[in-house]
């Protein structure tokens, strides 16, 4: 994991906190269990830093633990910038997403893939 790119500690469960350098904030609803973070490549439904789900995502769900539910506050520069993705999404629209991780499995390995839970 990027050194940038640091999970807000438990003490600050109900504040949002910016995390890397891109604009990117989260909001710990729920901590998780353990000190396990996914990294690149690893699957949680999609694979981390592979660019099959928006930047924002790739960065924010790096950040989480099993178990953990957070709320992401995504730049559009981490999500769909101005094009946006009409009609649903304007141009230059903050996004912001309620993700609970469920599981992570390793990169490489033969095990179920993990499942990211949008609320």
């Amino acid at each position: 994991m990027e050194d940038d790119l640091e999970s807000p500690k438990a003490n600050n469960m109900e504040e949002e906190q910016e995390i890397g350098e891109n604009g990117l904030k989260k909001k710990v609803v729920k901590e998780g269990e353990g000190s396990e973070t996914p990294n690149d490549g690893d699957e949680v439904e999609f694979k981390l830093g592979r660019g099959q789900v928006i930047k924002g995502w790739d960065e924010g769900i790096k950040t989480m633990k099993k178990g953990e539910n957070a709320v992401f506050t995504i730049p559009p520069e981490l999500g769909y910038g101005e094009s946006g993705f009409p009609p649903s999404i304007p141009p230059d629209a903050t996004l912001q997403f309620d993700v609970e991780l469920l599981s992570c499995t390793a990169a490489g390995s033969e095990s179920a893939p993990v499942c990211c839970t949008i609320l």
